[in-house]
């Protein structure tokens, strides 16, 4: 009885024992958090997330991944469904939604109120509001 723990106790800890065979995991896919270059014809990117867009910084300083999500609607709309809503070609929009990501607000997506940003400077919201709109189909 005692052999018959013994050799149980033996093959768990083998078991158990990790990754000592010199092998090393397979790095995770990485193909799918990276950007794609923006699309000559409309100006857009394309992807799960631009990252290489200047406002991509200032969207993860922020809490703004609370609410939103790229393409889907979360506790706040999706960004695509915001740029797909405004139009960034018209005068005074992506000034306006920066004033709002500062100042906050509710009732343009529902009444979920969307959380004030006074930190930000107007620059710098814009650089975010223009981050969001690149998501437009």
């Amino acid at each position: 009885m005692k052999q018959l723990i013994g050799i149980v106790s033996l093959l768990a800890l083998a078991a158990c024992g990790g990754n000592s065979g010199g092998t090393q995991p397979s790095a995770p896919d990485s193909s799918s958090a990276v950007a794609k270059a923006p699309d000559a014809s409309t100006g857009t990117a394309s992807g799960a997330e631009h990252t290489g867009h200047p406002g991509y910084g200032i969207m993860l300083q922020n809490d703004c991944k609370t609410c939103h999500t790229p393409d889907a609607p979360s506790t706040g709309p999706s960004f695509a469904m915001i740029a797909a809503r405004y139009d960034s070609t018209k005068t005074g929009t992506v000034e306006n939604l920066a004033k709002k990501v500062i100042a906050g607000g509710k009732g343009n997506w529902g009444q979920v109120p969307m959380t004030p940003h006074p930190s930000l400077s107007q620059q710098d919201a814009e650089t975010l509001v223009r981050y969001i709109l690149s998501y437009k189909q």
